[in-house]
């Protein structure tokens, strides 16, 4: 087995420690990183049906406006909390070749907001500034979306919010810090007591095109935006949630009048700033 400082010729050529160099059983759970092994850590890569439940898990989702349910995401196991935005027929995500189908009828002013955890989840964080108190270590979330026709993307929203009761727009919630992709354009929305303010990013959204969201929130509140990869935070005012805030990571996505589009989620990460 491999020794720090001593890499075998195949770990050289590849640049880390292959499963090789590791014997079957020498990993235990206490040697993981405590985020991964509890879970506040994780992946999921869009693929496979999830299992639909009511938000209590005792029974099957039904098309109700504003009804809260859950999705077990195969693979990881983790609970996406969703919740119905109008009275769509669909009962939840769908599978699908493209990805995971999240904006479930394509009917004017519905679709479905989603938030991993749900708001009492693992990915809950509470803002700290007070002298001498520990911060957080601070939440990302990482996901990459498929829109077939833009044209009917009232709105894809991606990042994080207060945690509150549901809003049917993002914009209306007491605080928020998230990407909002309306019609095609990207913009980043920053609300502060219930003031949004939207900032086009200059960068579009074109049909079937993938893109990645990632908002990155420190103990502090402070916030960082990365559009496939490339942070844009400067393209706007620097954003830090108030002190002692409760925030959420949530992605939503409703369509737009006459709407024949779909939006799919390709990929979802969540986690502590360690793990970026």
């Amino acid at each position: 087995m491999a020794t720090l400082g001593t890499k075998k010729g195949t770990e050289k050529a590849t640049g880390g420690i292959t499963s090789r160099s590791i014997k079957n059983g020498t990993i235990l759970g206490k040697k993981l990183h405590p985020d991964v092994a509890s879970g506040k850590w994780f992946q999921y890569f869009g693929k496979g049906q999830p299992l639909l439940f009511t938000e209590a898990g005792t029974a099957f989702p039904t098309a109700s406006d504003n009804q809260a349910d859950l999705a077990v995401l195969p693979g990881c196991g983790i609970h996406l909390h969703y919740t119905q935005l109008g009275a769509a027929t669909a009962l939840g995500p769908a599978a699908n070749a493209l990805g995971l189908k999240i904006s479930l009828d394509a009917t004017n002013a519905e679709g479905a907001q989603y938030v991993p955890g749900g708001l009492l989840g693992p990915w809950l964080m509470t803002v700290e500034r007070t002298a001498g108190q520990t911060p957080d270590k601070g939440r990302f979330m990482r996901a990459r979306f498929v829109i077939t026709d833009v044209s009917g993307a009232g709105s894809l929203a991606c990042g994080f919010r207060k945690s509150e009761a549901i809003q049917d727009d993002p914009q209306d919630y007491d605080e928020g810090a998230f990407f909002q992709v309306v019609i095609g354009t990207i913009n980043i929305v920053k609300i502060l007591t219930t003031t949004p303010v939207s900032v086009d990013t200059t960068q579009d959204w074109a049909d079937t095109e993938e893109h990645e969201l990632e908002v990155r929130v420190g103990g502090s509140g402070l916030v960082s935006f990365l559009l496939d990869g490339d942070d844009v935070t400067s393209q706007s005012a620097q954003f830090q949630f108030a002190d002692a805030e409760a925030i959420v990571p949530f992605f939503d996505y409703k369509n737009e009048a006459g709407s024949t589009s779909a939006a799919y989620l390709t990929y979802l990460e969540c986690g502590t700033l360690e793990q970026v």
